[in-house]
């Protein structure tokens, strides 16, 4: 589906993007594809995706976020 008439950007071309990065802005992402925003009307949708992404990759980085501060869970009965 194409979310940027203005520069024919694809939902996918978007998300594939977004994969490559950790924390994109939309400017960032525009930029990756070789484009600007022009219109605007996109940018909601677009900064969507990159929001809902980001929760994704949180949460698959919280064990060893975990372990580097120092958690060290429950203690274990000898």
């Amino acid at each position: 589906m194409i979310l940027c008439v203005c520069n024919g950007l694809s939902e996918r071309a978007i998300r594939r993007a977004i994969e490559g990065r950790p924390a994109p802005s939309v400017g960032e992402l525009y930029r990756c594809l070789g484009c600007r925003v022009r219109c605007g009307k996109c940018v909601p949708y677009v900064a969507e995706m990159a929001r809902d992404a980001r929760p994704v990759r949180l949460a698959a980085a919280s064990p060893a976020d975990d372990a580097s501060a120092g958690f060290q869970g429950a203690p274990v009965a000898a």
